[in-house]
């Protein structure tokens, strides 16, 4: 525990971010969280929060924190601290790519699992920043970790289109994302934001911009019985 705790302040001390994205998941059109992506070359922090019109139906608080490898962008550690209605999580994750084996301690319940994992097992977020690593490429297979159990994205680039956003307009890549469940085991509860979007009945759109910087402007959650979008509101770098 104390080892796990000095590790987390050494490496929250040694964080220097070189971008950050604010981006607003919408709902009917209506604004529902407003989400804060800070990234480095070997490290990612996002925070997580609904908007006042919101936090009555659906209350959020959420702060994940990941380190990986700057070359692969595997996860090293998978942080999360859920506050939603009836439900939080206080967790850590740490993998180990030589045994495929990953160690999750909850910090709440006290208690600490290992499961099987894939040789490129990868938390949502990092999957994400995968996408914006390969941006161009027309196929590619990735392996998430959703909460102890493995599922498979197929990414397809479906077409190149211009987007107009709140910080201008940009030549975009269009990728669709279809999830199969690989492990057996059934579903865990988790939080809002990352796990419900993975989904065998729902399909994931982002678009990722062409300029070099390879900015997720913009996603689209297909689903029943109205999509939920994701929309940039602000870039620094």
């Amino acid at each position: 525990m104390k080892k796990i705790v000095l590790l987390l302040i050494l490496f929250s001390a040694q964080i220097i971010f070189a971008e950050n994205i604010n981006l607003n998941i919408t709902y009917l059109g209506m604004p529902a969280v407003n989400v804060n992506m800070a990234i480095s070359d070997s490290s990612l922090s996002v925070s997580a929060k609904s908007v006042s019109i919101t936090k009555m139906l659906a209350k959020m608080d959420n702060l994940y924190e990941v380190k990986f490898t700057s070359t692969q962008i595997l996860p090293i550690y998978y942080k999360k601290i859920i506050k939603q209605n009836k439900y939080s999580e206080d967790r850590i994750t740490f993998y180990n790519r030589k045994k495929l084996i990953g160690s999750r301690k909850s910090f709440l319940t006290h208690t600490s699992i290992n499961y099987k994992i894939n040789e490129e097992s990868r938390d949502f977020f990092s999957s994400l920043l995968l996408m914006r690593k390969i941006n161009g490429q027309k196929h590619k297979e990735i392996y998430l970790d959703a909460n102890t159990r493995i599922w498979k994205a197929d990414l397809t680039l479906v077409k190149t289109e211009n987007i107009a956003t709140k910080i201008g307009n940009f030549e975009c890549n269009k990728y669709q994302i279809k999830f199969k469940k690989i492990s057996h085991e059934k579903k865990e509860r988790s939080d809002m934001l990352t796990n419900n979007l993975v989904n065998e009945k729902g399909i994931l759109y982002f678009w990722i911009t062409n300029d070099g910087r390879n900015i997720p402007v913009l996603a689209k959650y297909s689903r029943k019985p109205f999509p939920v979008y994701w929309k940039i509101k602000s870039y620094e770098n």
